[in-house]
């Protein structure tokens, strides 16, 4: 939940409630990155679709995840639910869909539910969800490296269903967002200078990405912006990182980000809330049966 007035000093860990209290960051984020980013995001969008529309596209994937992730409809939970949430988290839809049929819709309800609602740490919960691919240590090194990608798959599917499920209560945790493995992430790009660090200990902890929401929400409020506020850090953040993103050489972009996308095009991408392709099929891969 977004704390206002809590000292970092009086943080604690997160309790069976989930009550995170913000972190206060060992790197100071810069108010003037955050105004460039802010910038950039509101002239492209007078030549997209228009902030509002960004807006109702994040409420709308909010109220769907409510909709089917709510704890009285997880008993009625189906695959095809589940392919709907994917089609809307970008670094997941393209992966995770067989290993999540492989284990069954009664083992998925259950996992979904602890993820959700259960009792342990909400730190603890989301690495088990992103661990629920069992591989043997055994296996040739191409099987491993294939359940890794599908395990950091797993985590991000997790992340946004914690946080398009309720978003003031959770900040959105994804990798694209801060990575501590990769040193990487939207959250460096509000960090001045940060080309040039060789490493920036945040940590991936609930409670750090919390401390970073926190600072947002005060940027954000400096615009006298007070309604949508958890869907205008979601779009300030995305915007931060498409910019690194498009930074990156070109050619090795993926077929999500390649030639030819527009700015706006691929925030939505980062964010899920992109359009069908035109036949209209899903891009959530399945199982070849």
């Amino acid at each position: 939940m977004l704390w206002f007035k809590k000292r970092p000093d009086d943080a604690q860990a997160a309790g069976e409630d989930d009550t995170i209290v913000p972190a206060e960051l060992p790197l100071a984020l810069d108010a003037s990155q955050f105004k460039q980013f802010y910038s950039q995001l509101t002239h492209e969008a007078a030549d997209a679709d228009g902030l509002e529309s960004y807006l109702s596209s994040l409420q709308a994937k909010s109220d769907t995840f409510a909709a089917i992730l709510a704890p009285e409809a997880l008993e009625n939970l189906s695959l095809e639910d589940v392919a709907e949430l994917l089609e809307m988290v970008f670094s997941a839809r393209r992966r995770i869909f067989p290993v999540l049929e492989q284990l069954g819709i009664d083992r998925l309800r259950l996992e979904i539910a602890q993820l959700l609602y259960g009792k342990d740490g909400l730190a603890a919960r989301l690495v088990a969800f992103s661990e629920l691919l069992n591989v043997d240590e055994q296996s040739d090194k191409e099987v491993r490296k294939q359940a890794a990608k599908s395990r950091r798959a797993l985590y991000d599917f997790g992340a946004e269903m914690l946080h398009f499920n309720n978003p003031g209560k959770y900040p959105l945790m994804t990798r694209w967002v801060w990575d501590q493995n990769t040193v990487s992430g939207a959250l460096r790009e509000f960090i001045r200078g940060n080309d040039h660090l060789p490493d920036v200990p945040f940590g991936n902890s609930p409670e750090m990405f919390e401390g970073a929401r926190v600072w947002l929400v005060a940027q954000i409020g400096e615009q006298g912006l007070y309604r949508d506020v958890p869907f205008w850090v979601d779009l300030v953040m995305a915007k931060a990182y498409s910019e690194y993103f498009r930074s990156m050489a070109e050619g090795m972009l993926s077929a999500d980000f390649g030639r030819g996308t527009t700015p706006a095009e691929q925030l939505k991408k980062f964010l899920g809330i992109d359009q069908l392709r035109k036949s209209g099929q899903s891009r959530v891969k399945r199982l070849t049966h």
